[in-house]
């Protein structure tokens, strides 16, 4: 598992990037392609969402904003969804080429389109 840096200990980042090189950091904001506003407490997931093969799991923020780690052996098997309804509908997968700290992630109505 990825370790999490915070506070004080960002002034480490440079030398601690050596060591987290396996590991891919995703940061950035998830909205509703519906309305434009941000989706508080987005369920992201490595492994579909509400399968059994779904190995761990991260959160959006209040603000629809997150800040997270995760093991560069899993970036293909990232998916998001809005932690309400489905998830076997409801969930988009992300494409790992889209992976980055400034994302945006566009979420679909609950019929699966987007506005």
């Amino acid at each position: 598992m990825c370790p999490v840096v915070k506070g004080w200990k960002l002034l480490i980042l440079p030398a601690a990037m050596a060591a987290l090189s396996g590991c891919t950091h995703l940061a950035g904001i998830v909205v509703s392609g519906e309305t434009g506003r941000s989706v508080p407490h987005a369920e992201f997931s490595v492994g579909q969402p509400g399968e059994v093969a779904a190995t761990s799991r991260h959160y959006s923020r209040a603000s629809g904003k997150f800040d997270f780690y995760i093991d560069s052996l899993d970036q293909d098997n990232l998916w998001v969804w809005s932690g309400r309804g489905d998830p076997s509908v409801d969930a988009v997968h992300i494409n790992p080429s889209e992976i980055s700290t400034r994302m945006r992630i566009l979420l679909p109505d609950n019929s699966g389109h987007f506005r």
